[in-house]
């Protein structure tokens, strides 16, 4: 038993067999292009694997491991590994290829930013992100009257 994934661009596709290993090849001469992870015995599981919208990143969740691995498209180089509070239901990628949302078997729901160290955009997103959730953290704890207030003065 296997999985194959296809790139939004319809020029790739990912191969992962149950038993074990990764591969990104390319649809149209077949051969595996980036091995990103080698044919280890791992067990065998079912494993969920996609592209992201964007193509920049490679989804992988292992069943029996439950961890989530995100490794970079182009160069092949892992960027994430992630163990899961519970089985992971179902998993997506948002249109922007910028967030992972998972979705457990327990009912909870978690977002995760895909942040690569070498992709200047996605540390800017980030660093904004964190901005604007300290600023909603700020609202949140300091009643309006007193922001509305400090901003009359100013």
């Amino acid at each position: 038993k296997w999985s194959v994934q296809i790139s939004s661009d319809g020029k790739y596709g990912l191969y992962a067999p149950t038993r074990g290993g990764l591969e990104i090849f390319e649809f149209r001469n077949g051969k595996v292009v980036r091995t990103l992870i080698g044919k280890v015995a791992e067990g065998v599981y079912d494993v969920l694997t996609f592209f992201t919208p964007t193509n920049n990143h490679v989804i992988y969740y292992n069943k029996g491991k439950r961890t989530i691995r995100v490794f970079r498209a182009s160069d092949g180089q892992q960027i994430a590994d992630m163990k899961c509070q519970a089985k992971v239901r179902q998993a997506m990628a948002t249109p922007d290829g910028k967030a992972l949302v998972v979705a457990y078997e327990d009912g909870a729901v978690q977002m995760f930013l895909i942040v690569d160290q070498l992709d200047q955009e996605s540390i800017t997103h980030l660093q904004l992100w964190r901005q604007q959730q300290l600023q909603t953290d700020v609202e949140d704890f300091v009643p309006q009257e007193i922001v509305e207030k400090e901003l009359i003065e100013e």
